[in-house]
Formats: C-alpha cells, sequence, structure tokens
C-alpha cells in the first residue's frame, strides 16, 4: 500500500481514540465545537516535495455558518513524513446551535516559488484568525458576517494561487458530512483520504507526548496517498476570555465592598438597602451596576446557554445575598449563602431554594431570549436544571 497522491479513490472514516468514551454527545446551546487540523500527509517520491509547493484549503460548515480556511504550506521536519498542520485549533470554541457538520478539503501543487510558498503559510495563518475572530465577535445572527467574508477572501486568494501556479498538481477534492448530534466522546477525528483501498478496523490513534497524535495503520505510520486528519471536540465550557471579565471581577469588588463598609459602620443599613435596589434617583448604584452586567452577559452569545445561565446567576445571587444580610444585620450570612452557591456549583450539591429560584429565573430569562433554540435544549429542564452545572468550571475563570 503505497499509493502516490492524486491517485485513487477518495475516502472519509471517523476515528475514535477512546470506544469506550460514553460523553453524550453535542446538545444545542449547551456545548461548544472546537475543531483542531492535526496533520496531513503527501506521498510523492523523489525531489518532487522540493520542487513543488504543496497546499490546499478546507471549508467548514456548522449547519448555516461556514467558514473558509487555508491550510498553509506542507513543510516537513528532516527525517519526518507526516507533517502537523498548525498548533492551535482552527475553530475554537464555536457553539453549537444544532445542525450537521460538512467538511470539503481541496489539496494540491504548484512548482515551488520562494515568494508563493511565504504568501501561501501567512494566508493560512490569516484565514484561522479571521475565522476565530468572527467566533470571539459572533452576535444572535452568528459569527461577525464582515470577518467571515473576508476569510472567503482569503481563501479564494489562496484557491487562486494554486489554479494559477505553474505546474499545477491536483491531489484530492474531499467532502463528508456528520452529524454531531449523534457523535459520542469528547474528542472525535474525520479523516479525509484519497488513495489505496482500507479498512477502518484497522486504523489506531496513538498519542506521543501532551498533544501529538500519530495516525497508525495496521500499527505502523499510514503513509498511502494523500490524507488531512481532524480532531472534533465536545468542549463543556468556554476556554478563552470574554471582554466582560474584568467588568465582573469589579462588580464582585464593589459588593464586597459594600458589605464591608457597612461592616465597619462606614454606612448605615438604609443606605446600603438604597444601593442595593433599582431607582430612579440612584441611577448608578451598585444594583445599576450588577443588572448593566447582567445585561451583557445575557446577550453574550458567544458562550453557551449553560456558561451564560451560570455566571448571571452567580451575579443574581451575590446581589440577593447582600439584601438579605443586610437587611438581616448580619454580614456573616453574606458570606455562609456565598459558600452554600459555589458548592452546589462545583460539588454537585442540590442547591437549596433560593439557589434554584436564581437559576430558574435565568434559565426564564435565556430561554426566552432563545426560543428556537431552546426548543432544541431539553436537558436543562426542571429538576434537572442544577445537574446541568456540576461540570463548571467557567465561574472559576473570571474569579
Amino acid at each position: 500500500m503505497n499509493t502516490n497522491a492524486g491517485e485513487g479513490s477518495p475516502h472519509t472514516f471517523h476515528l475514535r481514540s477512546n470506544s469506550e468514551d460514553t460523553t453524550p454527545p453535542f446538545e444545542a446551546r449547551k456545548h461548544y465545537v472546537r475543531i483542531d487540523a492535526i496533520s496531513w500527509f503527501v506521498n510523492k517520491e523523489g525531489n518532487f516535495l522540493k520542487n513543488f509547493i504543496s497546499s490546499g484549503t478546507l471549508t467548514i460548515k456548522i449547519a448555516n455558518e461556514v467558514f473558509d480556511l487555508g491550510l498553509g504550506t506542507f513543510d516537513l521536519s528532516k527525517g519526518m513524513k507526516v507533517a502537523p498542520i498548525f498548533n492551535r485549533p482552527i475553530i475554537e470554541d464555536r457553539v453549537y446551535n444544532g445542525g450537521d457538520l460538512t467538511v470539503s478539503t481541496s489539496l494540491g501543487a504548484i512548482k515551488r516559488d520562494t515568494l508563493l510558498n511565504k504568501i501561501l503559510k501567512d494566508l493560512g495563518k490569516s484565514t484561522i484568525e479571521v475565522a476565530n475572530g468572527a467566533i470571539t465577535n459572533a452576535t444572535i445572527a452568528g459569527p461577525a458576517g464582515a470577518l467571515l467574508s473576508v476569510g472567503t477572501s482569503l481563501t479564494n486568494s489562496i484557491t487562486e494561487i494554486l489554479n494559477k501556479g505553474e505546474k499545477k498538481v491536483d491531489f484530492a477534492i474531499i467532502e463528508d458530512t456528520y452529524q454531531l448530534s449523534k457523535l459520542q466522546g469528547n474528542e472525535n477525528f474525520i479523516l479525509l483520504h484519497r488513495g489505496a483501498d482500507i479498512q477502518k478496523e484497522n486504523f489506531k490513534l496513538e498519542y506521543s507526548g501532551t498533544h501529538k497524535v500519530n495516525l497508525l495503520y495496521n500499527d505502523k505510520p499510514f503513509e498511502d496517498g494523500v490524507w488531512i486528519l481532524l480532531r472534533i471536540s465536545r468542549v463543556d465550557h468556554y476556554s478563552g476570555v470574554r471582554p466582560w471579565f474584568h467588568k465582573a471581577r469589579e462588580t464582585r469588588t464593589l459588593i464586597q465592598n459594600l458589605i464591608d463598609n457597612y461592616s465597619l459602620g462606614g454606612l448605615s443599613r438604609e443606605v446600603a438597602l438604597r444601593q442595593l435596589t433599582l431607582s430612579e434617583q440612584d441611577s448608578d448604584n451598585v444594583v445599576f451596576r450588577i443588572m448593566e452586567l447582567i445585561s451583557i452577559i445575557r446577550n453574550d452569545f458567544v458562550l453557551s446557554f449553560r456558561d451564560a445561565m451560570v455566571a448571571s446567576s452567580e451575579f443574581l445571587t451575590l446581589l440577593r445575598n447582600a439584601r438579605i444580610a443586610i437587611e438581616a444585620s448580619d454580614v456573616n450570612e453574606f458570606n455562609e449563602r456565598n459558600k452554600t452557591f459555589y458548592a452546589s456549583i462545583k460539588d454537585d450539591k442540590e442547591p437549596n431554594k433560593q439557589i434554584l429560584d436564581v437559576l430558574t429565573e435565568e434559565f426564564d430569562a435565556l430561554k426566552f431570549r432563545d426560543k428556537k433554540l431552546m426548543a432544541r435544549t431539553t436537558s436543562l429542564e426542571e429538576n434537572d436544571l442544577w445537574r446541568s452545572l456540576k461540570h463548571t468550571d467557567f465561574i472559576s475563570k473570571i474569579a
């Protein structure tokens, strides 16, 4: 089995590194999709890889969201035959809103040119930056359309360079569609291959080091035809940083300062409670700042429904706990109630009625915002609501 790149039949394979991983599939507005382009391989003998630039494009479509990407250039380290593509995700933490995943790639080569090699490499990196910029600036309508258009334009430039390049060689055009709602496990792999007819059961994925994934066939490195390996990860909680994180930290400090000032006698009970009550006269008091932050979180469409709910619920809880403590003239009440809330979220302890009321309130607020999306998300309903938060470490990210 030693098919040259550009020969043989196209194939796609869904592979799993751990067949015993029964982690539930993707659920709309609850999970994120992360996609890594792991590695690729071009089987050409002699001086071909020295005399030609191998490159290509990749299009990722999740429901109606389309991300056009360049693959850079096929650069081999000394003595290696399989090349890594990027050392970072090509799609970072995009909220899954339902629908299928379609992956298509076009791979080829042109006669080597130093300038074109640099241009293709730079364009590939730029398309990744643009795609993830579109994701981190998403609105209710989806990823930022203007940035997606830039990504498409850059990818079209890559295609044009390859089409007009001297002595163009076509390796493969491959496309397939996958139902994310049926992919079990935290990690799934997609292999796009053109070459010899092969059997899926002979593949094995082997990890070496922290992140490197080796593709084996019959326990040997897979070196047939041309192929690209992608990893599809189901991510529970947003791993990046949102613009409002700093404001969230400031708001926590604002609430704690209010409690401390009241405790030390710097504020009377009446003045402290007024700071926690919405009114036209005090349009910039503590409660106004809290509700302003909650509004920002509720309208952050980069976040999953679950992450938005737990973040906004935290600040509603802090507000209510502060009110209860000051009304009871017992600052310790604030600290104890906060401990109970964080323990419920972190340690999967069933919350008391007050916490459940806050979570339910936020659930309803976000559900009203996302009526159509939430029609497909049933696992957050009623008594199972608090359990959906048990894996969260999102609050610790903005602590």
